[in-house]
């Protein structure tokens, strides 16, 4: 997904398919001169219209470079 528009409809169709208590933990950021890294923890609930309910948890660790240009 790229932009706000397409990470709204994201999580719109999320929200509408049963998703909630959404958490998002950051757990450890470090960086330097050219990398930035960042680990994540985080869980959704879904609640399904049959009654059944699905924990989904995970980590996430994104990597960023410092582009020449300073982005």
């Amino acid at each position: 997904m790229t932009g706000p528009e397409a990470i709204k409809q994201f999580w719109e169709s999320q929200i509408k398919a049963g998703a909630k208590d959404h958490t998002f933990e950051m757990i450890e950021t470090e960086a330097d001169s050219k990398y930035a890294c960042q680990a994540t923890k985080s869980s959704v609930q879904f609640d399904a219209k049959a009654g059944t309910k699905t924990l989904i948890s995970g980590y996430t660790v994104r990597v960023s470079e410092r582009q020449s240009d300073g982005t």
